[in-house]
């Protein structure tokens, strides 16, 4: 549990000092457009 609060207590110092930073990735933006090709049904 002590490696988990320095993870969470470092990881909130970098937000704090750079709310871009990608320490934890997270998911952003919509799902209205994708990269994969769209198949048509033959």
């Amino acid at each position: 549990m002590q490696t988990i609060n320095q993870f969470l207590r470092m990881k909130n110092l970098l937000s704090k000092h750079d709310p871009e930073s990608t320490v934890l990735p997270s998911a952003a933006g919509s799902l209205a457009h994708t990269s994969l090709a769209r198949v048509r049904a033959c």
